[in-house]
């Protein structure tokens, strides 16, 4: 019996920028576009010892990764009635990864994930419609629509193989929300949402595919929250919320091929207090226990898990 000891840190700094433009020169209308930008860099060190594999023992590695993201919006909001409100969007993002490993040398296959690609590119097309109605003053409802379409392109280190569409991802969501305020100092708001998710792959064109072999993978997924809001006093706000994850996908194509699709649920409650120390710098203090269960890997990825986080933000 052999125990393998592994390690690994990360580091990252990113920049973000926005510019957005307002247009509210025709009565109960406003148009707007945005436009979104990110440039980060990174570096992963890892390292294991002692695998009782010997193609994985003494990986020491180190990544150096950079990402950028561009983020186009443009949508227009129409107030028809004083309590109804519809609102259309439309954008359009592309996010692109680079990795550059200092200790992968090809083509030897181990020591793979994120060495085995050199370039990752995700580009996303979103049209969502969104209604808001509010039948009183302390209550809201909201409804949207999302549809969503998405390739991934990969390069790897092997560089004959060059650029290929590895995935497209069709996504509609459906998604609502209740917010209640009963009095000044308390809210009450609840969601839901239900995404039908498809994704389409090279593997499914494959040499005896037509046989059952490859399936197209599918993450149809539910998410509700319920969250609880009270201004303990001018400068300090409490929060809490209840969420729920669950998602029913399994496949059973193991004859042919490699069982896909998600089989998992998650609970979580999360707590936390946000204080405006002055106008310009806020401080936020959150708790969160989160429950989870994968039914697909036979329950080996389920796990219990706590946290606790800080942030502090100044505004300029």
């Amino acid at each position: 019996w052999n125990s393998a000891d592994a390690s690994s840190q990360r580091s990252l700094i990113d920049i973000s920028e926005r510019l957005e433009l307002r247009y509210t020169g025709i009565t109960n209308w406003v148009f707007y576009a945005r436009g979104d930008w990110l440039q980060g860099d990174g570096d992963l060190s890892e390292r294991l010892t002692g695998d009782p594999l010997p193609l994985l023992n003494n990986i020491n590695r180190s990544t150096d990764d950079s990402r950028y993201m561009q983020k186009y919006t443009i949508g227009a909001n129409w107030y028809p009635l004083r309590k109804l409100s519809l609102s259309s969007e439309y954008y359009h993002k592309i996010r692109v990864n680079k990795y550059d490993d200092d200790g992968y040398v090809p083509p030897v296959p181990i020591n793979l994930y994120p060495n085995y690609f050199s370039r990752q590119e995700f580009e996303t097309d979103d049209v969502n419609l969104r209604l808001t109605y509010r039948p009183l003053g302390n209550l809201t409802f909201v409804g949207r629509y999302d549809f969503q379409y998405s390739t991934i392109n990969n390069r790897s280190y092997y560089d004959s193989l060059g650029d290929l569409e590895t995935a497209k991802v069709t996504s509609h969501i459906l998604s609502g929300s209740i917010t209640w305020s009963p009095f000044n100092r308390l809210y009450l708001q609840g969601s839901v949402s239900y995404a039908m998710d498809k994704t389409d792959t090279l593997a499914d064109t494959l040499t005896g595919a037509a046989y059952g072999s490859v399936l197209d993978a599918r993450n149809n997924y539910w998410n509700a929250s319920l969250t609880l809001g009270y201004a303990l006093c001018e400068k300090t706000d409490f929060e809490a919320t209840y969420t729920y994850y669950r998602s029913d996908n399994s496949q059973d194509n193991g004859l042919w091929g490699l069982p896909l699709g998600s089989n998992a649920r998650e609970h979580g409650v999360t707590a936390g207090i946000v204080h405006r120390i002055s106008n310009r710098l806020r401080w936020n203090l959150k708790y969160g226990f989160y429950d989870y269960t994968d039914n697909l890997t036979g329950n080996n990825n389920d796990y219990t898990a706590h946290m606790v986080f800080s942030t502090i933000q100044m505004r300029f």
